[in-house]
């Protein structure tokens, strides 16, 4: 009995954890919103006072589809860590993600605009999504605000 609840409650936060992460926009015009998230795709930024979370992009593929509502990125980061005690780290990641603009919702359309991202490639750790998703979404209400 104990082996069960045990299974289910492992089974229970892998599968939370691949859930997509999505994020709202209340507030914002749709058009406005897509501008937003294209923009950021187009100009990412890695810059983190904790040098684990630094990435230099090295190469930037995006491509927007408005009629779909979605962002396909193709993007490759590097960098180097050097820790106290350890050596040098150089460490490549390439990113695979959909950006989805969710469809006006019929049962209320007033609701704001919302967004999702998944990871294109299998191998991605959800943490990680979810930290990209974070970072992403973050700089479009950073730039949505500063208008």
């Amino acid at each position: 009995m104990r082996s069960t609840r045990l299974l289910f409650a492992m089974l229970v936060i892998a599968l939370a954890g691949c859930a997509a992460p999505r994020a709202m926009f209340p507030g914002h015009e749709r058009a406005v919103v897509w501008t937003a998230m294209v923009a950021v795709a187009n100009a990412p930024t890695y810059r983190d006072e904790d040098p684990r979370r630094r990435w230099h992009v090295v190469q930037n593929e995006v491509w927007p589809d408005p009629h779909a509502g979605t962002i396909e990125i193709h993007r490759m980061l590097e960098r180097s860590l050097k820790l106290a005690r350890l050596q040098e780290d150089r460490q490549r990641r390439e990113l695979l993600l959909a950006v989805r603009f969710l469809p006006i919702d019929d049962e209320d359309p007033d609701a704001p605009p919302t967004a999702e991202m998944r990871a294109r490639n299998n191998i991605w750790i959800p943490a990680q999504l979810r930290n990209e998703a974070t970072r992403y979404f973050g700089q479009v209400r950073e730039l949505l605000e500063s208008r």
